[in-house]
């Protein structure tokens, strides 16, 4: 069984930015302790085709992250990074919770783990977790926002305590972006009784 199915819908360097870098850099860093991973990255300009948008369902992106929602991952990670401008967030790092979509209580043990990360003091990293249903008017702009990665999920039987989307200051340190959401997550893993 997959561990984490790491998905970054829009993995082109002119998309979001710094990215594929932050995932597969985690990637490795979780291999490197004992788990089994799955990154799965769309090379394909956002324009052309938004690996995150219900109509991209059917693409070969998006039928091979079927394919590996279905041989069920114990936690599936869409990664995404957002521009550092005044109006997104202030935090470094941004859990976006979809109300009916995510377990909301497993998003609050998320940041449990986060601020428990042993490499977050010296990182000095901030993470915020923040409803979909409450994004002001240049976030939606900017994202265009629907995580129909998450919804797929959902719809293909992966629990709604097992998937997340996360956002990531772009411009931010790479390396420590993805040293600490690997301790995040193997925090995570251990609370839940699943060790590497």
């Amino acid at each position: 069984m997959v561990d984490v199915l790491i998905s970054v819908p829009h993995g082109n360097p002119a998309d979001d930015v710094d990215a594929p870098e932050i995932a597969t850099s985690l990637a490795s860093r979780l291999r490197a302790v004992g788990y089994d991973v799955n990154l799965l990255i769309n090379d394909q300009p956002r324009d052309v085709l938004d690996g995150n948008r219900g109509e991209s369902r059917g693409t070969p992106f998006r039928v091979t992250l079927a394919n590996a929602m279905m041989e069920r991952p114990r936690f599936l990670l869409d990664l995404h990074t957002f521009p550092g401008t005044e109006d997104f967030w202030p935090s470094e790092i941004v859990l976006l919770h979809t109300p009916g979509v995510q377990s909301f209580a497993s998003y609050m043990e998320i940041l449990a783990c986060f601020s428990a990360a042993e490499s977050l003091a010296e990182a000095r990293l901030h993470m915020q977790l923040t409803r979909t249903d409450t994004l002001n008017e240049a976030q939606i702009a900017s994202a265009r926002y629907c995580d129909d990665v998450v919804i797929q999920a959902r719809e293909l039987g992966i629990a709604d305590d097992s998937l997340v989307l996360v956002e990531h200051k772009r411009g931010g340190d790479i390396e420590m972006h993805a040293a600490v959401l690997c301790d995040t997550l193997r925090r995570l893993f251990n609370n839940r009784g699943c060790k590497s």
